[in-house]
């Protein structure tokens, strides 16, 4: 008995010492204790390991510590982490054009750029902290890395020419001038972010294949082999190089999927159809400020919000108001139908990424027909009421006194709103269509044709109600009435021909600007030349229009500057005068000077509102060297530079501003006078006596 116990003792922990050493976790530490764990945790590094991970997904815990959407990309995914991101899935059309690019102009095969990066696959693998299987599984990877690489190295290129690029077309909307105004900020902010990063070994071996030496590449103005070079810092140059077409991914596979692509981009035409005008704002954008503003909440016009819920009310009006035109004009409807039918194709090439499937047949045709034939008798109903003859609109069978939409009381309560919607970026009508309906109903009355005929001015006139605000514009017809309003606001104005500069040039507010001697003045009614266009310093004097605030003038410059943005060509005056405005007012006080001067019009709210409008409103935007209101601001800042005007604004500052502070240095003066003078007859009588 007693010498069975110390047996069972000894199998006891013999068994114990057999599972411990069995476990798991006991085998991993022993590695880590004999050092050859290193490469198996993240961040620790063994004797003779592979190098660690360089590229890492932010904790949640240090995402909350401030704000969580700083460590996200908001224009661009680069790398594994936040590819196929629905919010950033535009750009990827860019990034095979990129590659179509790249791979033309170095005359080389696209099978030799795949091959270098499969040749060092695995070292970029690696280069990712707890990369998901599927990127170890077929040819995903090579692919995503390929076309990152040469997006960002063709990004490189465009932003270090300042977009003046020859083998992309001059309105390209990434890769030009257009793209450096536009979107450098935004790539850069992306570039720069944790889990959106791209091993430099990768953009090396990319520059090696094109240009057949990294110095030959311009990637930014420092030195260029130095910049690639920095590879190194990832921790992957003493890694072992693969041989091409080594690990799991095939060649072939990939020269499917990334070749097709590419190379079917480069042997397209480059203008295959007509550039698109109307599109939908990326998140990034509506993220800025407010992304209401970039909806429409009474009716959907075009197939963007076609179908919602909650603007399906207004449809039943539409379908009025196709009856009441189509009778009005003594014509078939079919005719209506054909003249649509006729110009579909222009149509559908205006939308940018329309659904084809959903809107290649009659769908469409319908939809815009019943979309232009509201809007256009919105827009005589408005007009009839705003010229005092609203007996039109009741007589021959026409609309009701008491219609909902097409009278007076839709003029009173429906107006706002339904301008407001029509100046919604993703809500828009090719004025093409309109004019194109308009001459089929008119064409046999020329009077009527002539009073409702669609163009610049008739849309302008609409929108605003007013001729002060409605200047005539010259030229052909606009694309669409956020067209027109940019345009509008762009005038006749010319761009800033002066020598280029580096600098950032922001004016003071308008309190100190009145400080240093500038005076205010509100530019003439008929002075024409738009909002932009009027804005000039001349001889000490700021000459500004009038601008009338109102609820919807947040919504109509953010789709102004949203157009500006994704529709190269369309220019920057609205974004500029919105930075413009934005350095003028900086509190209340700003706006009650500008009030008190008659530029601004103030229906909005308070001066404290009508700041914090402007304030918010310029968020993300640029104001390109070539605006006439850069050369405004240059002229302006040379004004305050003068050191007469320098001290001036600090006598103004320090001793007018406040008028107590004006009383008490007036009350100083009135004693220090007197005190010299009674002195002075103290002193009198002695020399008198003398």
């Amino acid at each position: 008995m007693n010498n069975k116990q110390p047996n069972q003792m000894e199998s006891s922990a013999m068994s114990v010492d057999e599972m411990a050493m069995s476990s798991s976790w006991v085998v991993e530490i022993e590695r880590y204790i004999s050092g050859d764990a290193g490469s198996s945790m993240p961040g620790v590094m063994g004797r003779g390991s592979k190098p660690g991970h360089s590229i890492y997904r932010v904790p949640e815990y240090i995402k909350n510590m401030t704000n969580p959407n700083a460590y996200r990309p908001q224009v661009v995914s680069l790398g594994p982490f936040h590819h196929g991101d629905p919010a950033l899935i535009l750009m990827e059309k860019h990034k095979c054009r990129a590659v179509a690019n790249l791979v033309k102009r170095s005359g080389k095969p696209l099978l030799e750029f795949i091959a270098v990066v499969e040749e060092i696959k695995v070292q970029l693998q690696d280069a990712y902290e707890n990369l998901e299987d599927i990127w170890y599984q077929g040819t995903r990877f090579v692919e995503m890395m390929l076309k990152d690489g040469c997006f960002l190295l063709e990004m490189a290129r465009v932003f270090e020419l300042h977009g003046r690029v020859e083998d992309y077309e001059s309105d390209d909307s990434v890769f030009s001038k257009h793209g450096c105004l536009y979107l450098f900020s935004g790539i850069q902010s992306d570039v720069v972010l944790m889990e959106n990063q791209l091993p430099l070994l990768l953009l090396h071996k990319l520059i090696n294949v094109a240009y057949g030496h990294a110095s030959n590449y311009a990637m930014d103005g420092t030195d260029k082999e130095t910049t690639v070079a920095a590879a190194g810092t990832n921790g992957m140059e003493a890694a072992p190089a693969m041989a091409a077409g080594s690990g799991s991914c095939s060649c072939t596979v990939v020269e499917i999927d990334v070749d097709d692509d590419a190379e079917a981009a480069a042997a397209a035409p480059r203008r295959t159809r007509p550039r698109p005008s109307i599109y939908r704002v990326p998140n990034h954008i509506k993220n800025m400020t407010n992304p209401d503003a970039y909806r429409p909440r009474l009716v959907s016009l075009g197939p963007f919000h076609h179908g919602e819920a909650e603007l399906q009310p207004m449809e039943k009006h539409k379908h009025r108001a196709v009856a009441h035109l189509v009778e009005r004009s003594g014509k078939p409807l079919r005719e209506f139908m054909a003249a649509v039918e006729e110009i579909a194709e222009q149509l559908r090439a205006a939308y940018e990424d329309l659904d084809d499937e959903r809107w290649s047949g009659e769908e469409f045709v319908e939809l815009m027909l019943t979309d232009g034939c509201f809007l256009l008798e919105v827009m005589r109903a408005f007009q009839l009421q705003r010229e005092g003859k609203k007996e039109e609109v009741e007589e021959g069978g026409d609309y009701e006194a008491d219609d909902p939409v097409f009278s007076e009381h839709g003029y009173l309560y429906l107006r706002c709103d339904i301008i407001s919607d029509v100046l919604v970026m993703e809500n828009q009508l090719p004025l093409l269509l309109l004019d194109k309906l308009c001459h089929v109903a008119y064409a046999d009355n020329l009077q009527e044709e002539e009073r409702l005929r669609i163009n610049d001015d008739s849309v302008l006139s609409f929108l605003f109600s007013s001729s002060d605000d409605a200047p005539a514009i010259d030229g052909p017809l606009g694309l669409h009435p956020v067209d027109v309003v940019q345009r509008n606001i762009r005038g006749t104005c010319h761009q800033n021909s002066g020598r280029r500069s580096n600098g950032v040039f922001m004016i003071p507010c308008a309190a100190e600007l009145q400080e240093a001697g500038i005076r205010f003045k509100v530019a003439a009614a008929d002075a024409g030349g738009g909002f932009a266009g009027a804005i000039t310093f001349r001889g000490g004097v700021l000459t500004i229009p009038l601008l009338h605030v109102m609820d919807s003038t947040e919504s109509m410059f953010l789709n102004l500057m949203a157009f500006e943005r994704m529709h190269p060509g369309a220019g920057n005056d609205a974004m500029a005068a919105v930075i413009f405005m934005d350095n003028l007012i900086d509190t209340a006080r700003d706006v009650a000077l500008l009030k008190s001067r008659g530029i601004i019009s103030n229906l909005f709210g308070s001066d404290e509102a009508v700041a914090a409008l402007f304030n918010n409103l310029s968020k993300g935007a640029v104001m390109s060297p070539h605006s006439s209101l850069y050369g405004v601001q240059r002229q302006v800042i040379a004004h305050c530079r003068k050191r007469r005007n320098r001290w001036r604004a600090s006598l103004v500052h320090s001793y007018f501003r406040n008028p107590w502070v004006f009383i008490s240095l007036v009350a100083a003066f009135v004693l220090l006078a007197a005190t010299v003078m009674q002195t002075i007859y103290t002193v009198i009588p002695f020399y008198t006596k003398s």
